[in-house]
């Protein structure tokens, strides 16, 4: 009686565990929808700047200023190189220090950012953008879209310990 209990309990348990990321929760919300972080990913490469890349890496991991940054400055047109060196430092898109930095901020105060920040890109073209930078930092897609009034917490998407880019 014992033995049919324990596997009773252990069979409940066992049920109501879903695959999920590591340290996120599975009533995580979801405030992007596939179609989004897929568009953003294809814009990320051009976009009316160039390619995000250029400046934050190809790993979207910033800029240091480290021996190895691909792409490299001086391959970089004139005008950008004069911004990083101006600014010494490009922040990261992806990983642990973007994820402290935007911890504490929403999806409302990023989209503000963008806007300010890349005003000339279509409102959809930079939506497409941070739901690719959200897919990147572990967040995970649903079925509505992200939108310029969206306002959740990023740290509510992301898990603790975000994905290893490929």
């Amino acid at each position: 009686m014992r033995v049919a209990s324990l596997l009773v309990i252990v069979a409940v348990v066992f049920a109501g565990v879903s695959p999920t990321r590591a340290g996120q929760a599975t009533d995580s919300p979801a405030v992007y929808t596939p179609e989004q972080a897929e568009a953003g990913r294809l814009a990320l490469k051009t976009n009316s700047f160039g390619a995000c890349t250029d400046c934050h890496t190809a790993a979207l991991t910033g800029r240091n200023g480290d021996a190895g940054e691909l792409p490299s400055v001086s391959s970089l047109p004139e005008d950008y190189q004069k911004t990083i060196s101006l600014y010494g430092k490009v922040p990261a898109l992806v990983g642990p220090e973007f994820l402290k930095r935007w911890a504490n901020r929403t999806t409302k105060a990023l989209s503000k950012e963008f806007q300010e920040r890349f005003g000339s890109l279509r409102e959809e073209t930079r939506l497409n953008l941070i739901a690719y930078i959200l897919q990147a930092n572990g967040a995970l897609p649903g079925t509505q879209p992200l939108t310029m009034a969206t306002e959740v917490q990023i740290r509510n998407l992301a898990p603790i310990d975000p994905p290893t880019r490929k």
